[in-house]
């Protein structure tokens, strides 16, 4: 599906250019070399750049380096 019908950008192409570091509207268009047309894209590209920041987010929320061993038996007891 086009989320840009101007440009010809598809939810497929906003993906990647959201993973190679796109993080505004404008740079989305920018990753392939266009220029917003008539900018009835940005927003729901903007909506889209907005969940895929909060679904990393969430997902390194719980996540500490400090993490105590889950099971202690993977732990070497000195004698």
């Amino acid at each position: 599906m086009y989320v840009c019908n101007c440009n010809a950008i598809t939810e497929r192409d906003l993906a990647a250019a959201i993973k190679d570091g796109a993080s505004h509207w404008r740079d989305v268009h920018a990753h392939f070399k266009h220029t917003p047309c008539c900018g009835m894209c940005e927003n729901e590209i903007t909506e889209t750049i907005n969940s895929e920041k909060f679904n990393v987010c969430q997902g390194t929320e719980n996540m500490s380096p400090l993490r105590q061993p889950t099971s202690s038996s993977r732990v070497s007891k000195a004698a």
